[in-house]
């Protein structure tokens, strides 16, 4: 059984989901994931992982193993509490870039799963 699939497997089990279930909702072959908990296959496909990476809200390197940090690292680092305290010591006129900037990364991050549900 290779790491990446455990992974995916500790995520089905905190989620309380079943990974045939996942392989469905996702569009994948259970197969795939057969092969890697048999050992035959060492390694899933970079478009397979960012499809479960995105369907448990974690980052595509904890699926890969590459971190134990399930978000990305720099949420894990900047807490939305550290990020208020940084904003009460803004000038205003900083304060309110600080708005526009979140704003254009939200968007950002819709138009990139928009994009990313249009490609599969």
């Amino acid at each position: 059984m290779t790491d990446v699939y455990e992974r995916i497997n500790g995520l089905c089990k905190e989620n309380g989901i079943n990974i045939t279930i996942m392989c469905k909702q996702l569009n994948i072959t259970r197969t795939i994931l057969s092969e890697l908990k048999s050992g035959r296959t060492k390694e899933v496909s970079d478009s397979i992982v960012e499809k479960i990476a995105n369907f448990f809200n974690v980052h595509s390197d904890y699926i890969r193993c590459k971190t134990n940090i399930k978000k990305n690292p720099f949420e894990a680092l900047v807490g939305i509490e550290d990020l208020v305290k940084t904003a009460e010591d803004l000038s205003p006129e900083n304060y309110q870039k600080l708005i526009e900037y979140g704003k254009l990364l939200l968007n950002a991050e819709k138009y990139e799963k928009e994009n990313k549900k249009n490609k599969t």
